[in-house]
């Protein structure tokens, strides 16, 4: 037996879980960063909620109990919760700039006749006029989150989001059913 199994062998569970911490974030960082910048929006909204998460889970390591549920899934959820956090943030501080640069900046990476047909969607949900609908249908369509994601969000149920964007889908379909694409 090494000296260094036997220090960390005596260190208090405390300690020896902080390592365990911090030699996680070491070795996923990066990782963690990939797996959440879809669903934060962008690479630095990412590293935001994996540093938060690390700071929680290094703040609430006492909570963690190894024979309830493996680390990797505990530390999951710390990370999620950071994640819809951020997202109910950033929709509390005034996304609507922020979501008409959005709809603006993926306009124009389509072409033609889909890039008419997108523009004509994103008014259909701009003209909305209940902000909380307009904020369902702009996180469904535009930022692909799940309905699950919205909830965390906005203060809806999952089932009234997915009725919310069940009548819009049919309110585009009515709309544009005549237009066939071959």
């Amino acid at each position: 037996m090494s000296t260094q199994e036997s220090v960390s062998e005596s260190l208090p569970p405390e300690v020896s879980l902080i390592k365990e911490i911090e030699g996680f974030y070491k070795a996923n960082y990066g990782n963690l960063v990939i797996q959440y910048s879809r669903r934060a929006g962008s690479i630095e909204n990412a590293e935001d909620v994996v540093q938060e998460a690390f700071y929680r889970a290094l703040r609430y390591a006492d909570s963690y109990n190894p024979n309830i549920r493996s680390f990797e899934t505990w530390f999951n959820a710390i990370a999620r919760r950071a994640l819809y956090d951020l997202k109910r943030d950033n929709m509390r501080q005034g996304m609507s700039v922020l979501m008409e640069e959005a709809l603006v900046e993926e306009a124009t990476d389509l072409d033609g006749y889909v890039q008419k047909m997108a523009g004509e969607i994103e008014n259909m949900i701009a003209s909305k006029r209940n902000t909380e609908h307009r904020s369902i249908l702009y996180l469904y369509f535009i930022r692909e989150y799940k309905p699950s994601d919205i909830v965390a969000v906005v203060d809806t149920s999952n089932k009234t989001i997915r009725q919310i964007v069940w009548r819009f889908k049919q309110e585009v379909k009515d709309r544009y059913d005549h237009v066939r694409a071959y």
